[in-house]
């Protein structure tokens, strides 16, 4: 299977960035930006869409999208289907990957897993963790308290066709839980591959998605830091694909943020996450991310 990273950066080549550069089967696909200092990749093995490229080859959805914004990273998913990848890996910038990263990809294929479901169809990947007191971002606050209620099914046969690894370090869990706890260095335990049968939340930092469903995955334009987990439920209500989730591949030294504005940021649509995931939203928001849809999709062939 070929195999394909993409990510975008505002930064010069970061560390994680000069290391999945050089991993092995692997092919660094990088969406700059317009504050991106564009020197420093021409050292490094990737391929690297340039801003004139992002204009002239895909002038509809780069202008819909518009400069300095981190779903920009769907021209990478774009550039990766029409060079004919299998497996496109999507990674933030900060993520330093491990020497065993992309080592234990299983997607298209019929595994055994551990499998859950929560009472209120809804699941949380880090409920079943040694970290539970964690909930990932972007799963619904009216349902945090009940994370938990989780039913074990056993060991179930699936096809994946989505593979989220989490994430050591300094994880993207959400600014509420960063505002309101003490958050030192997470280490989660090694673990066994495991899925839900419920809808999921996943993010879009280190992830692997297949080229069978890239299409429908997306991070729509304009909702603030859950553009990725609203991609990733709107992926789960067009497909009804199973997210295989699977051991940290990752240390994250997370960038400069401001927490505060992380929660503002996130608030936008708190509120509405619920509604999407039931296919019930009524709001003008899901126009502006359904035309973002049409706009992506015209590129798939």
């Amino acid at each position: 299977m070929k195999k394909a990273i993409v990510t975008t950066t505002i930064n010069a080549p970061t560390e994680a960035i000069e290391r999945f550069s050089k991993m092995n089967g692997w092919e660094l696909i990088v969406v700059p930006d317009k504050k991106t200092p564009s020197e420093g990749f021409k050292d490094i093995n990737c391929t690297y869409i340039t801003l004139e490229e992002q204009q002239d080859s895909y002038r509809d959805i780069s202008e819909f999208i518009g400069w300095n914004k981190a779903e920009r990273r769907n021209l990478g998913f774009i550039k990766a289907y029409q060079m004919g990848f299998d497996v496109i890996a999507t990674v933030d910038d900060d993520n330093i990957p491990y020497n065993f990263w992309g080592t234990n990809v299983r997607l298209d294929e019929e595994i055994e897993v551990d499998m859950y479901e929560n009472i209120n169809n809804v699941f949380d990947p880090l409920s079943v963790t040694n970290k539970k007191e964690l909930w990932h971002r972007g799963y619904p606050l009216q349902l945090v308290n009940q994370r938990h209620d989780n039913i074990y099914l056993g060991k179930q046969k699936h096809r994946f066709y989505v593979q989220a690894d989490l994430w050591n370090g300094e994880p993207d869990v959400d600014a509420i839980y960063r505002l309101t706890h003490k958050y030192e260095n997470i280490n989660f335990s090694p673990m066994e591959s495991f899925s839900t049968v419920n809808i999921t939340p996943f993010n879009s930092q280190n992830t692997f998605i297949h080229r069978k469903i890239l299409k429908n995955y997306m991070m729509p334009i304009g909702l603030g830091r859950v553009h990725d987990i609203w991609g990733a439920y709107l992926l789960q209500n067009k497909t009804k694909a199973k997210v295989l989730f699977s051991t940290a591949s990752v240390f994250q030294k997370r960038n400069e943020h401001d927490i505060s504005k992380d929660y503002l940021d996130e608030s936008m649509t708190y509120h509405l996450t619920l509604d999407l995931i039931k296919n019930r939203i009524k709001s003008d928001i899901i126009k502006d991310v359904e035309k973002g849809y049409d706009l992506y999709q015209s590129y798939f062939n």
